[in-house]
């Protein structure tokens, strides 16, 4: 399918589409304050889930699903939105907003990693095996004063480490997505947000007291925005502009994501950007770039793939 050359309604919306990812980490943080971060996850998509099943009510759009359609609605919503979530909600609880996005700027290259070892057409090329090393190269710039003794981040490292596995499951759930490009928008992410309160209310029962949280102003907020934007608003806006402009055009939202993330951290939460996370940054964009370049002829080719 041939799309369009994009008018700049396309980047308007794309734009505001990674304004509204980014600031998901601003506004994780500001609800962890007050509010428990697995409970704070459930009830963003309490929010979420309600303005599905209203737009589904007034539309009357309805899809018709398999068994196979179901298990992998619910890989989506474990993968893609209930466990990721939880895990970068959990994270900024120590972590700065700003580094939470720009750790998440290694998901494209993650899933250029599985997608060699999982598939039969997405092997790695010389481009994108260059953008991975670069990206880790980013990680270890971020950790860099870390790693040779100082202490440049607040955060544990298990709560580095949640970050990090919430990008890798993200990077899993671009794969598992592909076997869903057939469904209907609504009726999916339906599917998709219900599925994920499956998973998480029991999480936020056995691990903390949703009963009892008592969010602030600012909690209720923070919570109310991430359904309604991140989550909601996002996922309609995100199947909009796939349509319209294909894969290729939606895939720059790689850089701006991150970038909107560290703005949004350092104008309302006062995160300073080091030195050694802005070489972090600008090393992982990079090879987000690289990666997204023609490849030659030759391909590499690792042990390992699957046959």
């Amino acid at each position: 399918m041939t799309h369009a050359r994009p008018a700049l309604l396309d980047y308007a919306m794309l734009l505001a589409l990674a304004a509204m990812w980014g600031a998901a980490f601003l506004f994780s943080k500001i609800a962890v304050q007050s509010i428990e971060p697995f409970t704070a996850t459930l009830l963003r998509q309490i929010v979420a889930a309600a303005i599905f099943v209203v737009l589904i009510w007034w539309t009357g759009e309805r899809q018709a699903m398999t068994r196979a359609d179901r298990v992998n609605a619910f890989l989506t919503a474990a993968l893609g939105t209930g466990i990721p979530f939880a895990l970068i909600t959990w994270g900024v609880v120590e972590v700065d907003a700003s580094i939470a996005a720009i750790l998440m700027g290694l998901m494209p290259l993650t899933v250029l990693v599985l997608a060699h070892f999982t598939t039969q057409d997405e092997m790695l090329t010389v481009p994108k095996a260059f953008g991975v090393v670069l990206g880790l190269a980013g990680l270890i710039l971020l950790f860099w004063p870390d790693i040779t003794g100082g202490k440049a981040h607040a955060g544990s490292p298990l709560h580095f480490a949640a970050i990090l596995a919430a990008a890798i499951c993200y990077a899993v759930n671009a794969l598992v997505t592909k076997r869903l490009r057939h469904l209907k928008p609504q009726p999916l992410y339906r599917e998709v947000m219900l599925w994920t309160l499956v998973i998480l209310a029991p999480l936020a029962f056995a691990l903390e007291s949703p009963l009892a949280a008592r969010p602030t102003a600012e909690g209720w907020m923070a919570v109310i925005v991430l359904g309604v934007f991140s989550s909601a608003a996002g996922s309609l806006l995100l199947f909009a502009i796939v349509a319209r402009n294909g894969a290729t055009f939606f895939g720059q939202i790689n850089f701006l994501v991150p970038l909107f993330g560290v703005v949004w951290g350092a104008v309302f939460l006062g995160e300073r950007l080091t030195l050694w996370s802005g070489l972090a940054l600008a090393s992982i964009l990079a090879g987000v770039a690289i990666a997204r370049l023609p490849a030659n002829r030759s391909r590499l080719h690792l042990e390992g793939k699957a046959p």
